[in-house]
């Protein structure tokens, strides 16, 4: 995330996020449904690994930098389903 020079301690920000767990990914689909961000927040605190922690805990940044990436990073998947078996078997 790109820090603004005037304003932010660095001019550029770095976190280490690990992909979600199954247990993790649950409990934000879960809270996702009463408060997108806070859910996405928790997620993102859940899969940091290490980094700028000012990414999850910085209000500003997380809302306007961390927050638009960490959604592309979870974004659902669209896929298709094939029958590969042959008719009658």
């Amino acid at each position: 995330v790109y820090g603004i020079p005037d304003v932010d301690e660095k001019e550029h920000y770095v976190g280490y996020l690990q992909q979600p767990s199954l247990a993790a990914f649950s409990k934000y689909i879960t809270a996702s449904q009463k408060d997108q961000v806070s859910a996405m927040r928790q997620l993102a605190k859940d899969c940091f690994v290490d980094g700028d922690i000012d990414l999850v805990n910085d209000d500003n940044m997380f809302l306007f930098g961390t927050m638009n990436q960490f959604a592309k990073v979870i974004e659902a998947r669209n896929g298709r389903l094939v029958n590969l078996s042959k008719a009658g078997k």
